[in-house]
């Protein structure tokens, strides 16, 4: 259990695009997968999220501060019981063609 985002975290960056990736089993005390703060914009296409867990909010994704966030043609599967996304303070919020089960 990492307290900092087992398989990425990122602060204070201009853009992130992860593209036609995967995060499996990953566990962290928030944002299980991931963990971005005070960045511009987060786009993730093609990318699959399965049995990742936190033991607050976030299981695949923490974002604070994320101006924009566009996730489409992802799968995030095995949701954890604290919620696959925790979002907060950001301005544009698109999900397209995505399936969470």
């Amino acid at each position: 259990l990492n307290s900092r985002g087992t398989a990425l975290r990122l602060t204070d960056s201009k853009s992130t695009t992860i593209k036609e990736s995967r995060f499996f089993n990953c566990k962290g005390r928030r944002g299980g997968a991931m963990i971005l703060e005070n960045t511009s914009a987060l786009i993730i296409e093609s990318t699959e999220f399965s049995d990742n867990g936190t033991e607050t909010d976030g299981a695949d994704i923490f974002a604070a501060g994320v101006s924009e966030i566009r996730i489409t043609k992802s799968k995030f599967l095995n949701l954890d019981q604290n919620g696959s996304l925790y979002i907060q303070g950001t301005q544009t919020f698109v999900i397209e063609e995505t399936v969470f089960r």
